[in-house]
């Protein structure tokens, strides 16, 4: 287990992130903790575990939003509609509701699973957004091949466009970005087999967009997710941002969804306190 401190912006924060463990070996997988009825008879390995530790740190309301699609979208808490009771806390989902991020109360936390995505945390005045931050999340897959599937290319840009709404301008917002993969263990080779074509296109529009998040090593290019984050942001107008924390500081968390940590899961936890 990993926490820390944070201040950003306005905002005080906790944050938090566990690695599989003894009781958990396949890790925080929320997959199947998506409804009160999975929880059956009280029992779910992972359900206990996360409410014992929401107990732990008095939060009373987790919003854990479905990230899994990578959409991009931005929602508000009031979205996550399905309430699960664990314990003296409350997880807050919404299966039929793709959201890589939400709006963070005081007092609230957001809570994901994760193998090598990042976590974004964006405030600005007295609003924070909370935010998963795959690949996908960070670059529309579609956009890459030249059909765009949703209105922004980025989650980045989402989360600008959300405060815009809110009257809060670009200027206002600083922006982190915690736990990424480490660029040299996420490699997207152009002469891949089956990926390489698109691979080719991705590398193309990084460089041409986001210059410094693609590194070359041994032949082969990799994706720098914190540089591709910084870029994009400092494209849409924010000059506060910064990445910290990658996973290369954390061996102990799972580092990929491939290979030997398949299927293994991290559990991201950040408590805004102010």
């Amino acid at each position: 287990m990993s926490n820390f401190r944070i201040s950003i912006g306005g905002a005080q924060l906790l944050v938090m992130a566990f690695g599989p463990c003894s009781e958990l070996p396949e890790g925080w997988s929320l997959k199947s903790l998506q409804r009160q009825s999975d929880v059956i008879n009280g029992q779910h390995p992972v359900a206990q575990a996360v409410g014992e530790l929401l107990g732990q740190i008095n939060v009373h309301e987790a919003l854990a939003p479905n990230v899994a699609p990578a959409s991009g979208y931005i929602t508000a808490a009031e979205n996550l509609t399905d309430r699960i009771y664990l314990g003296e806390s409350c997880l807050l989902r919404n299966q039929s509701l793709p959201a890589d991020g939400v709006y963070v109360g005081k007092k609230q936390a957001f809570v994901m699973s994760a193998a090598g995505c990042p976590v974004i945390i964006a405030t600005a005045s007295d609003q924070c957004v909370i935010a998963h931050a795959s690949r996908d999340s960070l670059i529309d897959r579609r956009a890459v091949i030249g059909n765009p599937s949703r209105e922004h290319l980025s989650v980045v840009h989402a989360i600008v466009a959300e405060f815009g709404k809110r009257r809060l301008p670009p200027a206002s917002i600083d922006m982190v970005m915690l736990f990424a993969i480490a660029a040299e263990k996420f490699e997207h080779s152009m002469y891949h087999p089956i990926y390489g074509d698109y691979n080719h296109r991705l590398v193309q529009l990084v460089n041409n967009r986001w210059p410094g998040g693609v590194v070359y090593k041994d032949g082969s290019s990799f994706l720098d997710l914190e540089q591709i984050f910084v870029g994009q942001a400092r494209e849409a107008g924010v000059s506060a941002v910064g990445a910290m924390g990658s996973l290369v500081s954390y061996p102990h968390l799972v580092q990929t969804c491939v290979g030997e940590d398949a299927g293994r899961r991290n559990l991201i936890v950040v408590r805004r306190d102010t």
